[in-house]
């Protein structure tokens, strides 16, 4: 079993950061209440502060000491929260702001895999999607390449979470239109993936050490909202 060494932590107040103002509030507070109870009954100095807005956590992150994140989406994930504690000098849990600034959007994301030669599927990247300025990018495996979206993909919002807004079409089983519409109620950038049937896996990391990896097999047809929580 994996254990970290509370006792630097014995004379440190935790304050956990929930709640959040993005489309996953409710499931960020979720969060909160379990990683409050755990640190809790670690025998931790802990409280919860619960953020409504951009403005609210202006106010109320001065003089913190520190900080679990247990934010999802917009405002948690995105690396606003982040520079904010960076800033001010405040230690916190997870990545930098830029490292998250990058990886809250799956297409930027895609880009430095690819980059660094790491093996992802072919994308279309779809900026102002839904308006006459929309901006359509492939990112195929060789230019020759032009028919890898053209049987089974998954249409995103760019920068969403917790599965939110995604549909797998199939051959003869929904549209790209109607999928773009639902991932639109999220966001106005979307990624057009090409559909990998396999096994997901998920790999823990804590405190730079990797844990056993983890099989999920959703009830539902892929691991969307439901199936999570």
């Amino acid at each position: 079993m994996f254990e970290i060494d509370t006792a630097r932590f014995l004379n440190r107040e935790i304050s956990v950061l929930m709640g959040g103002w993005s489309t996953e509030r409710e499931i960020s507070i979720k969060t909160g209440k379990e990683v409050f109870e755990s640190l809790k009954d670690q025998g931790l100095n802990v409280k919860r502060v619960d953020l409504l807005s951009e403005d609210h956590a202006l106010e109320v992150l001065e003089n913190l000491d520190l900080v679990f994140i247990a934010l999802h989406g917009k405002g948690g994930e995105d690396g606003f929260i982040q520079k904010l504690l960076e800033d001010q000098g405040i230690q916190f849990t997870g990545s930098s702001s830029e490292a998250c600034k990058i990886s809250i959007n799956k297409c930027e994301t895609k880009k430095v895999w690819r980059d660094l030669g790491l093996p992802t599927p072919d994308f279309v990247e779809i900026k102002k999607a839904g308006s006459k300025m929309t901006e359509t990018t492939p990112y195929l495996s060789s230019e020759k390449d032009v028919t890898s979206l053209n049987k089974s993909f998954v249409v995103k919002p760019a920068k969403e979470g917790s599965s939110l807004g995604i549909s797998i079409v199939h051959p003869n089983q929904g549209t790209l239109e109607e999928a773009m519409k639902e991932a639109l109620k999220y966001d106005d950038n979307l990624i057009v993936e090409a559909f990998i049937d396999g096994e997901e896996i998920t790999v823990p990391i804590l405190d730079n050490r990797t844990l056993t990896p983890i099989s999920i097999i959703p009830k539902n047809n892929f691991y969307d909202f439901d199936a999570k929580y």
